[in-house]
């Protein structure tokens, strides 16, 4: 794991992998970041946001159909088939056109090559002498020598996150191409090095007496560069920060803290494999993490059984490994968390962005009282509903590998990828002509977006670039409703970023996840409502309203199970707890238990879903999904209620980091210290779940089979 997020290390908690949103309808074991099974978030140096889709789901909003395009842009509606997944092309076989622009990053792998010995060479054998010059100096720097270091750290840092944003983009499309494995690691090394060498800055500053650093703080030239806010970061997190000798420490102990998010990537992309599974009809289909999600969304409840347990049989045979990864992991978040002196691990992962722990701890309460009303009540109808598809069965039992089967009968809405990102651009009409430009740029001329599955490309999808890159989008396209959301999911968090780069420097134009979902949430929404306007039957309404409960599912309830099994288990660990392959399954199992409800048969297998979810290898990081939903839920009614100007909202994302992201909320009108945001979407989603009830009302069980005398 990188050392902390500093002024002058711009590092999040990473995971092996990259920032998606992990499936938005968050399948069983997905994280609704529309990231990937895999993991998905890898060292993420300064500003190279890697984001996530969809999150809790595992990414599992990705497939390999992509079958023949429907005619025409807009909803195809289509009688529900069965699909045979096609072998998926190799790298080299996919056509330009449905790749990411890479090569504008660096016109070949040469370039690349070449940039690495030019960085190499300024280090100067990894000391960064022009840097570690000043070191011993900023006591007696003044204002002026401490600007001149801020520039000359985040020139270097601009070009390390470029070499980095390449790297990572280039091996994610072929994770298992040593050549290009190779040169990531070696971007990456350089990232650890330049973490190491310029650890010792925050010391320093921190280490200046109140009034020094308050003058330096205040100065014209500290205005005038644009380091006020930076700074103040800096000396408000005085008790946090060690001392020179204590930063230097841990940022060489960087990679060996990482070790077991590696290993899990490791494991989770390239190593596991799945027994193959036949269908009800008896036919074969393979089983992998980019097609997990097609299995569960099968109509065939056979095939989605068979994939369940065939997926959870590899993650079962495995237990023991994978919980101490996921051991390792927890217990650094507690290490570094004494190590910097916070009371609690929850209060390591709120405090740098300034958030207050009981935006954590009400957002729980709330779900957790609202779940009788909200998610036990939808999955009594998602029963009555399956079992009126099932009239041969009298007694019917939901199980787990029901969740994400299809609620309405001999229909399937699709859309080919020219289709989807037709949708995308007409429905973020709303927020003016100029956003709408940069998305249809975005899609088309300029190539954001890496299209389709190919063979070991990651799955799921993200949204990723730095300061001085154009954004990219890693997407696993398959043509259905799934997948045009994910792709405007990941859109919007494309455009913030180009948003905030536009407006912002380097040191505030990246942004932490807390908003960045508000952006991808905000533009789902819009998508919604375009939908919605498209559709002419009562099917396709069914399936509309069924698709956003399960987009809340998995967002907001989803996330807020997972981060209640996140935040147990980190605070297992902070008593002594030993985190077992048992008492993982069942506290998993437990939590998932209250959040299901009774109707819902507790299938052994899902004691085994901490297992496979790439986001519990950062610290405490699903709740931000949630509480991101409740935050764009209410700027997006605001703004297509004329309550709120779209430029209002821009205002939030050309934020960027430039001050806290509970502030850049409250701004717009937002206020996640209370419980109103949340109380919001539990009220939505119960009236969503009312809403499918009387449009279905028609779907009926058989009635109980009458007793004989």
């Amino acid at each position: 794991m990188p050392p902390r997020r500093s002024a002058f290390v711009a590092a999040t908690a990473a995971v092996a992998g990259a920032r998606g949103r992990a499936s938005s309808s968050s399948l069983a074991g997905a994280s609704r970041a529309r990231s990937s099974t895999t993991p998905t978030y890898s060292s993420r140096p300064f500003g190279a946001l890697r984001q996530p889709t969809s999150l809790l789901g595992g990414g599992l909003r990705v497939g390999t159909n992509r079958g023949t395009p429907p005619a025409g842009p807009g909803v195809t509606t289509m009688a529900a088939t069965e699909t045979t997944a096609k072998p998926l092309p190799s790298r080299s076989e996919v056509p330009v056109e449905d790749t990411w622009a890479v090569e504008s990053i660096f016109p070949s792998a040469q370039a690349f090559d070449a940039e690495l010995a030019a960085l190499t060479d300024l280090s100067v054998g990894g000391k960064w002498p022009t840097l570690t010059s000043c070191r011993g100096t900023l006591a007696t720097a003044g204002p002026a020598g401490v600007v001149a270091l801020l520039d000359e750290y985040f020139a270097i840092s601009r070009r390390i996150q470029v070499l980095y944003t390449y790297g990572h983009l280039q091996h994610d499309t072929d994770t298992a191409d040593d050549v290009k494995k190779a040169a990531y690691g070696r971007a990456v090394s350089v990232y650890y090095g330049f973490a190491e060498a310029t650890s010792w800055v925050d010391s320093e500053l921190v280490a200046l007496p109140d009034a020094q650093a308050a003058t330096l703080t205040a100065s014209p030239e500290v205005a005038a560069a644009g380091y006020g806010f930076h700074l103040e970061k800096i000396f408000r997190d005085r008790a946090h920060t060690l001392s020179a000798e204590g930063e230097a420490l841990i940022a060489m102990a960087g990679k060996s803290l990482g070790a077991a998010t590696k290993a899990f990537g490791a494991l989770n992309n390239a190593d596991l494999t799945f027994e193959p599974i036949r269908d009800g009809k008896g036919n074969r289909h393979e089983v992998t993490l980019g097609n997990y999600i097609g299995h569960m969304r099968s109509r065939d409840r056979r095939r989605r059984e068979a994939a369940f347990k065939s997926l959870y049989g590899a993650y079962g045979a495995h237990e023991n490994t994978l919980a101490e990864l996921l051991g390792g992991v927890v217990e650094r978040n507690v290490f570094m968390a004494r190590a910097r002196k916070y009371d609690s691990v929850l209060e390591s992962a709120l405090a740098p962005n300034g958030i207050p722990k009981s935006v954590y701890t009400s957002l729980l309460e709330t779900v957790r009282e609202a779940l009788p009303r909200t998610m036990h009540k939808y999955a009594r109808l998602r029963r009555r509903l399956l079992h009126a598809q099932s009239p041969a069965v009298r007694t019917f039992h939901v199980h787990y590998w029901d969740l994400y089967a299809p609620l309405i009968p001999d229909v399937d809405i699709q859309f080919s990828y020219d289709a989807a990102r037709a949708a995308v651009v007409d429905s973020v009409a709303p927020l003016g002509s100029d956003y709408q430009e940069t998305v249809r740029q975005g899609l088309y001329e300029r190539r954001w977006v890496d299209r389709y599955e190919n063979l070991n490309k990651r799955s799921g999808a993200y949204s990723s670039g730095c300061h001085d890159t154009q954004p990219f989008v890693l997407m696993n396209y398959q043509e259905d409703l799934d997948g045009i959301k994910t792709l405007a999911h990941e859109l919007g968090h494309s455009a913030h970023s180009a948003l905030s780069r536009a407006a912002q420097p380097v040191q505030y134009s990246d942004y932490s996840i807390f908003i960045a979902e508000v952006a991808s949430t905000f533009n789902e929404a819009l998508l919604q409502k375009t939908l919605r306007a498209t559709v002419t039957t009562d099917a396709e309404r069914m399936m509309l309203v069924n698709a956003q409960l399960d987009d809340i599912r998995g967002t907001f309830f989803r996330q807020a199970q997972l981060a209640d099994f996140e935040l147990a288990i980190n605070q297992a660990a902070e008593a002594k707890t030993p985190l077992t392959p048992g008492f993982l399954k069942s506290t998993y199992a437990r939590i998932a238990a209250d959040y299901i409800g009774p109707d819902v048969v507790a299938d052994k297998e899902i004691e085994l879903e901490w297992s496979r979810i790439p986001h519990f290898h950062a610290k405490l990081y699903v709740y931000q999904y949630a509480t991101s939903l409740a935050a764009s839920a209410q700027l997006a009614d605001r703004v297509l209620a004329g309550k709120l100007a779209p430029d209002d909202y821009l205002a939030v994302l050309r934020g960027g980091g430039s001050v806290d992201p509970v502030v850049l909320l409250r701004q717009a009108g937002v206020d996640l210290e209370t419980t109103a945001p949340f109380e919001a979407v539990c009220n939505q989603f119960e009236s969503l779940v009312d809403e499918l009830d009387a449009l279905t009302a028609h779907m009926q069980p058989p009635p109980p089979r009458e007793r004989s005398s």
